[in-house]
């Protein structure tokens, strides 16, 4: 699959530090649906969360819900023991003198010596054994997980044999595996990293040799992979971590390092072993006075991404730890941390989240036990997801087709709603049982909108708009057509009533109240597409209600976008000189029927739109071109996000992240950030998947308050590889999540979701049990095998406290395509707003049910674009305007000059490294490089500081791989750039080849 990402030169980006945004920007957009950005509620407080609509089905068994958490099933963990040459196993939640539920030993295993071990997502353990092999130079040896008793091994690496190739195994001392089940080895005897291929066996030569004095290795014993693939190093003797880029060529390599951690702050003292947790933090055991070193053995527990002489943030140690001679480390999936100590011959326990002089929260030690120098320990696999038991066994589901929600295919549009209470955390009864027919809509929407009436009569009120309905007639039978029809929910007496009519039929739009200028208080409905399915049309009208009379203006009263878009997102900006206008980002469709990176930009002032800077990418949602029918046909109408950011330096920025890309029939794993002071774009960090038609929630409160949770989504890889990224096979959902920061402007892995998702919604629950966590409910559910989605009734809860998942009520109804909206606990009038029923939902436009008796400001000449002048320049170019304000911070760029000697004329030389260090020690003095730049004739083979505005940590540094790419005959030079705010910007290298 092949992603569009920019190239070239940055675009310069200056850093505005704005304020701390109002709380009811925080709660404006707490709440978050891929299609539904914005709902403005006002000073009102929130409840209960209403979730209508949507394409499904009545859930054949409602589960109840769980009161709590419950206990994980036990599952056994091994533990190598180097002084009896075993491996033994133990149930989970062991303590005290617990024997051995299976042991591996004998003279056939082939164990001597072992290492710390890893266990293969091919269910095989791996052990590192050194003093085994024909020269003693040290074995690979695995096993089945189920293996015991004087067990051979499944295969056995092994040292030099004579006349034979060597395998380079020279004391080895730890193993990892990457996501292919490559063996990835740390050779304590001669300082290398060994890699071999999935199930070596014999005397094999390596794949490739990460081996030389520029690695900086030194007598490694421990490595593991993180979630990129990149191996992180146990160095005791110099006392580091070093950090490289994932394996993916053969031959040996003496490469300097991604990364090093290591110097006075790190606290690492004779560090053995390290282990990663779901986040990609990493936890160092540190062997110190047991080992030679200078301190008490301990626990250190460093952020994602470290880097650099960087402190912990949190350490476990002193005498009431139990820690003796630790060896080994294992992180389990609740963040339990088990240690292996040879000195007193036990594992320790440890609960998640301890820190200090902390006791375990069980120990095995005791003659019976079979531990004997334990130098190793592994889960036989991931602990599984907490399961509510008592649960009625599930009805197997009928199939969804391809074309959403499609008419005479088992599922259809919903006419009964969902609430969730949070004060009981569960759902309130649906229909049927014990529900009023009056709390059903009056019409069954998929992909409507749902917005807070914030004036008039019918203030606190909802109204759902639009969106497609199988219940209207279809032209072809291959799906729904779109509806003009509106329901007004009013929470008091729990009831709905239909509303008025808009203008045009609208699915994938947006709405949102006006928050200034003479509108407020009004609701603009934008864009959307229109027509019967199979022949959707997007649409660059818009709609404005009046909530004082219950009516829409005519489409001659409305203004229009420069351009259509369809399945957008829609922001208002929070404050400064641009407050209450609305970004309208991307969505479908451009000339081509691909998706947009074009912007809108609505000025309530003037009541006009404006053509806003593009996007830096295509997004929007998954389009099925050219479908079955020869017609086009709209897999989804959800593709990127846009969130408001509530802290941090980009404080009111809009960052939005994904979506797909149809110009390069992929999803897209970049992010962008908004700046809405001078209305330019620039790229945020990546993030680890690919995501379509996902959610993306700020997290109210716990350790990761004002980060944004994306979870879910479409990975949209072709599966089937026919080349076609939008038939079935290729929809599969994720269950990961990642977060990101705006503080520190990075992307994290979160914790995985108990059931994978696409195409659900998210909200902020806001009072009771759960107050500051986040709801997830339903979706679809596709294994992206040619298998067709299923609908879930299923939530799960995000608990901001501890950075996990938590099993959630069902819901009444199986839904996807929903729309979601927090109710006001200030209750809006009793009685519902009377208003004429309408014989038939037309498709065309109807007539209006009340004149409207306000008018509304149009100004014939639209003034948006002396507003939108930006008070700094932007430039497409890698010079810079304005030169940042310069902090004491130093940057170091190594090597000053590089040659890459002669290249043949057309080619492109061997990448050689530089390498960014911000050499400053103080944590309050990262640097900000607003732009890289590059000369003709030479190019970016591989990036680790990214081709856009960032900042760069004291203490860190990144690595920039760059190539020679002469044209022609001669000699070529050229120069890197840095543009920052360091004391000595900017910095260059200088560079120099030949071409021959």
């Amino acid at each position: 699959m092949k992603f569009k990402m920019s190239e070239g030169k940055v675009r310069i980006f200056v850093l505005a530090l704005l304020s701390v945004m109002v709380f009811a920007v925080v709660a404006t957009i707490a709440m978050s649906s891929p299609h539904a950005q914005e709902s403005t509620v006002g000073a009102s407080t929130l409840d209960d969360i209403l979730i209508a609509g949507g394409c499904g089905q009545p859930n054949p068994g409602v589960l109840p819900t769980p009161t709590s958490n419950p206990t994980p099933v036990p599952i056994a963990f091994y533990v190598t023991n180097f002084s009896s040459n075993t491996i033994t196993s133990y149930p989970y939640g062991s303590n005290g003198n617990t024997p051995a539920a299976a042991t591996i030993s004998g003279p056939n295993t082939g164990l001597s010596g072992p290492q710390r071990m890893v266990l293969g997502s091919d269910g095989v353990l791996y052990v590192p054994n050194q003093s085994a092999g024909p020269s003693l130079t040290g074995s690979i040896t695995a096993y089945t997980q189920t293996a015991s008793g004087n067990q051979t091994p499944n295969l056995t690496i092994t040292g030099i044999i004579p006349g034979d190739s060597n395998s380079g195994l020279s004391l080895p001392a730890g193993v990892a595996l990457d996501s292919t089940n490559r063996i990835y080895v740390a050779n304590q005897g001669n300082s290398t990293i060994t890699v071999y291929p999935a199930g070596a066996s014999g005397a094999i030569t390596p794949l490739a040799t990460i081996s030389g004095s520029n690695t900086q290795l030194d007598q490694p014993t421990d490595l593991a992979l993180d979630s990129r693939g990149n191996p992180y190093v146990v160095n005791p003797p110099n006392n580091s971590i070093t950090i490289y880029p994932p394996v993916s060529s053969s031959g040996a390599t003496n490469e300097f390092p991604l990364d090093i951690i290591s110097g006075s702050s790190t606290g690492l003292d004779a560090p053995a072993a390290i282990a990663f947790d779901s986040l990609d933090n990493f936890y160092i055991v540190n062997c110190a006075s047991d080992c030679g070193g200078g301190g008490l053995p301990s626990i250190e527990v460093f952020p994602a991404l470290s880097n650099g002489n960087v402190p912990p943030m949190s350490t476990i140690s002193g005498p009431s730890t139990g820690l003796s001679d630790p060896q080994a480390i294992y992180v389990d999936s609740l963040g339990n941390i088990y240690v292996a100590n040879i000195g007193n011959a036990s594992v320790t326990v440890y609960a998640a989240g301890s820190n200090g002089n902390v006791s375990p929260i069980s120990t095995i030690v005791g003659p019976g036990t079979g531990l004997a120098g334990p130098s190793g320990i592994t889960f036989v696999a991931p602990l599984p997801a907490p399961t509510p038991t008592g649960l009625p066994t599930p009805v197997p589901q009928p199939p969804l087709h391809a074309n959403l929600c499609p008419i005479n295919n088992f599922v259809s549009t919903l006419f009964a709603p969902d609430i969730f209470d949070p004060s009981t955390n569960g759902f309130l009864p649906g229909t049927p049982p014990g529900w009023d027919v009056s709390a059903s809509m009056q019409f069954a929407p998929g992909l409507a909108t749902a917005t807070i009436l914030t004036t008039g009569p019918n203030a606190g009120s909802i109204l759902i708009a639009g969106g497609f309905n199988t219940y209207l007639p279809s032209t072809n039978g291959s799906g729904p057509n779109v509806t003009n029809a509106t329901d007004i929910y009013n929470p008091v007496v729990n009831s709905f009533v239909l509303g008025p009519f808009m203008n045009v039929g609208r699915v994938a739009h947006t709405a949102t109240v006006l928050t200034t200028g003479p509108n407020t208080g009004r609701v603009l409905i934008i864009g959307g597409a229109t027509g019967t399915a199979g022949s959707w049309t997007p649409l660059a009208s818009t709609e404005i209600y009046d909530p004082t009379g219950n009516s829409f203006y005519p489409a001659a009263n409305t203004p229009s976008m420069v351009i259509a878009h369809a399945g957008h997102t829609a922001n208002v900006i929070p404050f400064g000189a641009n407050a209450g206008k609305i970004l309208i980002a991307g969505g479908c469709c451009n000339s081509n029927g691909n998706t947009l990176n074009a912007t809108d930009v609505y000025s309530p002032l003037s009541n006009t739109f404006a053509a806003g800077p593009n996007m830096l990418e295509f997004r929007g949602p998954p389009l099925d071109f050219l479908g079955d029918t020869g017609t086009q046909e709209w897999s989804s109408f959800t593709g990127h996000t846009a969130t408001t950011i509530t802290n941090g330096p980009f404080t009111g920025y809009i960052f939005i992240a994904g979506g797909a890309n149809s110009n390069n029939i992929g999803g897209v794993a970049s992010t962008e950030i908004f700046n809405p002071n001078n209305f330019t774009f620039f790229y945020g960090p990546d993030l680890f998947a690919p995501r379509v038609s996902h959610t993306a929630t700020v997290i109210p409160s716990g350790p990761n308050a004002g980060k944004i949770l994306l979870a879910g989504g479409f990975v949209l890889e072709d599966a089937d590889n026919d080349g076609d990224l939008f038939d079935a096979a290729d929809y599969a959902t994720l269950n990961s999540t990642d977060i990101f920061d705006p503080v520190m402007d990075s992307v994290v892995p979160g914790p995985n979701m108990h059931q994978d998702r696409a195409l659900q919604v998210a909200a902020a629950i806001p009072s009771g049990p759960a107050m500051g966590d986040i709801l997830i409910a339903g979706g679809a559910t596709a294994p992206g095998n040619d298998e067709d989605y299923i609908p879930l009734a299923e939530t799960e809860i995000y608990i901001s406290a501890t950075n996990t998942f938590a099993f959630g009520p069902s819901m009444t109804n199986q839904r996807y395509d929903a729309t979601i909206v927090q109710l006001p606990a200030d209750p809006p009038p009793p009685p519902p707003l009377a208003t004429p029923t309408p014989t038939n939902d037309p498709a065309g436009t109807p007539t209006p049910l009340a004149t409207p008796t306000l008018t509304l400001v149009a100004t014939p000449t639209p003034t948006l674009t002396a507003t939108l002048t930006p008070t700094v320049t932007p430039t497409k170019t890698a010079t810079a305007t304005v030169t940042p304000t310069a902090v004491s911070a130093r940057l170091t760029v190594s090597p000053s000059h590089s040659n890459f000697g002669i290249v043949a004329s057309g080619g492109v030389s061997k990448p050689l490294k530089i390498t960014v260090s911000n050499k400053s020690q103080a944590h309050h003095l990262p640097v900000y490089i607003s732009g890289v730049s590059l000369s003709t004739g030479f190019s970016v083979s591989s990036n680790g500081c990214p081709m856009r505005p960032f900042y760069l940590g004291s203490g860190k540094s990144c690595t920039i791989k760059l190539a020679c790419t002469p044209s022609a005959s001669g000699a070529i030079s050229g120069t890197l750039t840095l543009e920052d705010n360091a004391a000595n910007a900017p910095q260059t290298v200088s560079l120099t080849c030949t071409g021959q």
